[in-house]
């Protein structure tokens, strides 16, 4: 299998991690952490968003 197409695999996969993620966020929960040291709910889910605008940004600059 060649690069991009492990590339676009890992893309899906993470894809559906973080479909599964958000189709379990309970509204209201922003500000849950399991443990103090773990990031919160609302920072967590906004990172998880991000994650997919990182291809776009690293192949144009």
């Amino acid at each position: 299998m060649d690069t991009l197409s492990q590339l676009k695999e890992e893309l899906k996969n993470e894809y559906e991690t973080a479909e599964a993620f958000f189709d379990r966020f309970l509204e209201g929960n922003n500000d849950y952490a399991p443990h103090e040291k773990s990031m919160k709910l609302m920072s967590l889910a906004s990172h998880s968003a991000e994650v997919f605008a990182w291809p776009k940004f690293t192949l144009n600059t």
